[in-house]
C-alpha cells in the first residue's frame, strides 16, 4: 500500500473506533439513568421507612 492508503485506513480506523466508543458511552448512560434511584421525599428524610409509612405510623 501506497502511504496515502495506509493514512486512509489509519483514519478510518480511528472513526469506527470513536463510534464505537461513543456507543458503549451511550448505551452505559441510559443503563444507568434506569437503575439511579430517585431523590428521597420529605417523609423519607425524617427518617420514615416504607413500612412505617404503609402501616400508616408518621
Amino acid at each position: 500500500m501506497t502511504e496515502t492508503g495506509l493514512l486512509i485506513a489509519q483514519v478510518a480506523f480511528l472513526v469506527l473506533l470513536y463510534l464505537f466508543i461513543w456507543s458503549v458511552v451511550r448505551s452505559s448512560r441510559r443503563d444507568l439513568e434506569q437503575t439511579t434511584p430517585v431523590v428521597a421525599g420529605p417523609a423519607r428524610a425524617k427518617g420514615a421507612t416504607r413500612a412505617r409509612v404503609a402501616e400508616g405510623v408518621r
